[in-house]
């Protein structure tokens, strides 16, 4: 019978026994107790303010680059400066960052911050310098003899322990992310974060700006797909925001962006493109995925001008193969084109589809209540299409 101080009671003592230590433990090692069972089970990458890949946890666990056996990590707390001891299992923040089969593909020298940010809004931010430098894993605490050479790894599953061999206190399949400590005094709560949600990278190419943009309105969208490596500046420092775009040149933006690949040996399909040429491999893999079809007689017409519909409709055959949009169009669709766009019967009859799929999608902005179809799309165009087209695939 318990008692009316239901602290007299043993299991009641016990309890709270128990309780005790564990809020102990949580103070004395730093940690924070989860309050919420929300685990992360994907993450988002972010370049230069851009979303470009959203990775599933499952991909990751699927992944070639899975660590085939647990790596090691240690921290010293920086109020108690006890250690405390991790293993996990995942793949390296490099080889996510850099590896074509991760989507993101960037490389190390491109890189100069890396952004971490947990589900609860915590954010530690690395220069990538730090982040890819050598850092350590000490089994034996402070010797530095015993030292072990680790990588900055994003988790699929970790467990904890404050000894380096047993004493659990956790096992977590939430991502995570981890770094090794830089030297065996080094003290902080930062080289382990739960539950991360994204990645946020700022590249060398952030800063750099072109002399005849900076009263454009899409200023921010040239930077950010510049950054990227789609297109780069003409004669030094200068864009040429209104310089017409070329087929060639549009087709080569979009497989890039895409990450469009062939299916086997790269192939000359037109005439008017030839092994060696600029634009050879880009125009190639678009032929084969069926995104562009020449202009007839195998003439493909690299250096002719892009209209606005043709570049729409390049854009909308390629979402298609990646299955993140609605191709549905319906009647009520088209009569929205009808009755919003004055000049839409200036459309060609084979762009018409294209057109509603991409204003239903928010992906092609009109002027004044115009399509403008036949004219021709401009480099500042461009950078602010393919700026949306890359927000709109990585939110779907």
């Amino acid at each position: 019978m318990i008692e009316k101080d239901g602290m007299k009671h043993p299991i009641i003592r016990k309890l709270a026994m128990y309780s005790a230590i564990v809020l102990i433990l949580f103070a004395c090692f730093g940690m924070q107790p989860d309050h919420s069972s929300a685990q992360t089970n994907s993450l988002e990458v972010y370049v230069d303010g851009i979303l470009v890949k959203t990775i599933s946890a499952s991909d990751l666990r699927g992944s070639d680059s899975l660590t085939p056996a647990p790596v090691y990590y240690s921290t010293v707390n920086n109020k108690s400066g006890q250690t405390r001891y991790y293993s996990a299992i995942g793949v390296t923040l490099e080889e996510l960052l850099t590896k074509p089969a991760f989507g993101v593909a960037l490389k190390k020298e491109d890189m100069d911050n890396v952004k971490i940010i947990a589900t609860d809004q915590y954010v530690k931010t690395f220069s990538a310098q730090d982040v890819f430098s050598k850092r350590y894993y000490y089994p034996k605490g402070n010797d530095p003899e015993q030292a072990v050479s680790v990588p900055a790894m994003i988790s699929t599953s970790w467990t904890g322990s404050i000894s380096s061999s047993a004493d659990k206190f956790q096992t977590d399949e939430a991502l995570g992310f981890f770094i090794g400590q830089s030297s065996s005094s080094e003290k902080t709560n930062s080289l382990f974060v739960r539950d991360i949600s994204s990645i946020r990278v700022t590249t060398v190419n952030k800063g750099k700006s072109f002399a005849d943009i900076d009263n454009l309105s899409n200023k921010q969208d040239i930077l950010n797909v510049a950054a990227k490596g789609y297109f780069s500046g003409i004669e030094g420092d200068r864009f040429e925001p209104e310089k017409e775009m070329t087929r060639a040149e549009f087709t080569s933006i979009l497989v890039k962006s895409l990450q469009i690949t062939n299916s086997g040996e790269e192939k000359a399909h037109f005439r008017d493109i030839n092994l060696g040429d600029a634009y050879y491999s880009e125009v190639s893999k678009a032929y084969e995925q069926g995104i562009v079809s020449g202009n007839g007689g195998n003439i493909f017409a690299p250096n002719t001008h892009i209209t606005r519909e043709e570049a729409i409709t390049m854009i909308t055959r390629a979402l298609d193969k990646t299955k993140k949009l609605s191709m549905d169009v319906t009647q009520s669709d088209q009569a929205l084109l009808e009755s919003n766009y004055s000049d839409h019967n200036l459309i060609s009859e084979w762009a018409r589809r294209p057109v509603v799929i991409a204003l239903k999608n928010r992906l092609f902005p009109s002027s004044d209540g115009k399509i403008m179809p036949q004219a021709r799309m401009t480099r500042a165009e461009t950078a602010s299409l393919f700026a949306q087209l890359l927000k709109t695939v990585h939110s779907n």
